[in-house]
């Protein structure tokens, strides 16, 4: 959670993750928001870890000329 350290301990309950995601509404909580029913859902996803990345190509620096 994108929470400040404090913050971490008052979250004891989904309520309380619904409350943090009210007020700071960033990528980070609100999929924790959305994934918080289903992984309670389904036990089975706890321990599922995705890791989602793409590959960039090649970087080559532009070629100096010169005169």
């Amino acid at each position: 959670m994108d929470a400040e350290p404090g913050e971490y301990v008052k979250i004891e309950s989904y309520l309380d993750l619904l409350k943090l995601t009210a007020r700071k509404p960033t990528k980070l909580n609100l999929l924790g928001a959305l994934a918080y029913p289903l992984v309670k859902a389904i036990p089975s996803l706890r321990m599922l870890v995705v890791v989602i990345a793409e590959r960039g190509g090649c970087v080559n620096p532009p070629e100096a000329r010169r005169w």
